[in-house]
């Protein structure tokens, strides 16, 4: 998720320089972040079923099956601690 938003800002760069500007993206004004609840930093990722090897071969299926309803529960509950401080 980091990566894509990084490649965005890129993007968004290289595009503003081809259309005549300068390529500096404007700069973010500070938020004041306010912690709402406990912060869930235990338990790793999730990984979502995924088809065995043999039968991804000769076709078009989908390969990843996606998260079972908790699966997707406990992934959406972890925290990446984006520059979350405690108060």
């Amino acid at each position: 998720m980091i990566e894509a938003i990084a490649a965005g800002k890129r993007a968004t760069a290289a595009i503003d320089k081809y259309l005549g500007g300068t390529g500096v993206l404007s700069t973010v004004a500070a938020l004041e972040r306010e912690i709402t609840g406990p912060l869930a930093e235990e338990g790793s990722r999730v990984k979502p079923e995924s088809l065995p090897l043999e039968q991804r071969v000769g076709n078009f299926n989908e390969v990843e099956l996606g998260y079972t309803e908790d699966q997707a529960v406990a992934e959406a509950k972890r925290c990446m601690r984006c520059d979350v401080r405690e108060l």
